[in-house]
């Protein structure tokens, strides 16, 4: 087992090191890259095969489609939090996503932008249409 070693984060970096840890030391996911785009086949698999949280995530993200979403508003939509326990509970769930995206579809993406914006100090997340469309349609049929 690997040795765990505890390192002091501050508060409003805290989400930058859970995000890091998401990617598997990788570099922070930044939304799609060419040779990760989502096809709409995995976007359905994604959804269908995605716990009710992550569901619920992105059906937020689909249904608020090209409108930045800052990751307070997600955790409250999600989980009714506007506190840190939201915004772990927010990094949790969408580190479980991106190494399942990694390790089931090969992807090194979501399928939504994210991005720190240090103005508010927080992240905030985006889905395209083309991508909420696919969403939508996976989450009528379930």
């Amino acid at each position: 087992m690997e040795e765990i070693v505890m390192v002091p984060v501050p508060r409003g970096r805290l989400q930058d090191v859970y995000r890091l840890l998401a990617a598997d030391g990788a570099a922070a996911v930044e939304g799609p890259t060419k040779d990760g785009e989502w096809t709409p086949e995995e976007l359905r698999r994604l959804y269908e095969e995605s716990a009710p949280v992550m569901r619920t995530v992105l059906a937020y993200l689909a249904e608020n489609a090209g409108r930045p979403v800052k990751a307070t508003e997600l955790a409250r939509a999600v989980y009714g939090l506007d506190d840190d326990k939201g915004g772990r509970k927010l990094a949790g769930a969408l580190g479980a996503v991106a190494r399942r995206g990694k390790n089931r579809y090969g992807k090194r993406s979501w399928p939504f932008s994210a991005a720190r914006k240090y103005q508010g100090g927080g992240w905030q997340y985006e889905m395209d249409a083309d991508t909420a469309e696919h969403i939508l349609k996976a989450a009528e049929r379930n």
